[in-house]
């Protein structure tokens, strides 16, 4: 099957973390590595999410201009994944930043955030789900799986953090 141009990206990245010995649990030769390659994951990860909350509140704007224009579902569901992109833009510049003296101040904040994003996220779906029940279900199932799709990424990368602050710093 193939995957359309615009997935691909997405594609590769979620490949490229399933490659990963650190996602899989696979030990390496040393913390230093392993704390290495469980940052590189974690903001790759986190990258893909928050690239991922903006093309889905684009499209959603882009709903807003086009087919619905009073949805009030929708323009909240726009609002909480531009904050859900913003909250994780935030944690990969948090992640990039890592310092053995603030580690865990600094993954406190990026898995506050990025918990922060995924309740963003469950909260368009559900209130999606709830106010436009009446509505055309096209419109919404077509949000509902965009903001699915960014769901799982956002968690892949909470997943990565954890592991992430699991090494309490130690190889940085």
């Amino acid at each position: 099957m193939a995957v359309p141009p615009q997935g691909r990206s997405r594609t590769l990245v979620v490949l490229l973390l399933l490659s990963s010995p650190s996602l899989l649990g696979e030990s390496s030769s040393s913390s230093s590595s392993s704390s290495s390659c469980l940052r590189r994951d974690a903001n790759r990860a986190v990258y893909a999410a928050a690239k991922s909350a903006g093309e889905a509140a684009g499209y959603v704007s882009h709903l807003l201009r086009s087919t619905s224009p009073n949805s009030v579902a929708l323009k909240d569901c726009r609002e909480l994944l531009g904050d859900s992109a913003e909250q994780l833009n935030k944690t990969a510049r948090q992640l990039r930043r890592l310092r053995p003296e603030t580690f865990t101040w600094q993954v406190d904040n990026a898995l506050t955030w990025t918990s922060a994003a995924l309740t963003n996220q469950d909260t368009c779906v559900q209130g999606l789900r709830e106010v436009m029940k009446g509505t055309s279900g096209k419109t919404r199932e077509a949000v509902v799986r965009r903001v699915s799709h960014v769901s799982r990424l956002t968690g892949n990368a909470l997943h990565l953090i954890n592991r992430l602050a699991s090494t309490n710093g130690r190889g940085l």
